[in-house]
């Protein structure tokens, strides 16, 4: 991802159709890139973590979106930030 790209983390529930996810993602920011990334089985069962990287000027409808995302399928947000605070990845 290029200059202007904010990144965070989000972890998608395993109940939930992780291809499903990325679609409507990639249609609500284009441009935008969700990564599944490996983790230890046990990190946070259950769970599938993503990064997701957004053009900045879309940063600020990012958690409605995963809240509005979270609530229509019935499951827990479990959105956080990366590393503790969203940070930039410039390439």
């Amino acid at each position: 991802m290029g200059v202007g790209t904010w990144t965070t983390e989000f972890w998608l529930d395993k109940t939930l159709d992780r291809a499903k996810f990325v679609k409507v993602f990639k249609a609500r920011f284009p441009g935008g890139e969700a990564e599944n990334l490996a983790v230890v089985p046990d990190a946070k069962p259950g769970y599938l973590l993503f990064h997701l990287h957004v053009p900045s000027e879309g940063k600020d409808e990012l958690v409605p979106f995963l809240e509005w995302y979270a609530r229509a399928h019935s499951a827990e947000n479990k959105w956080k930030p990366a590393t503790g605070h969203p940070f930039n990845r410039h390439s």
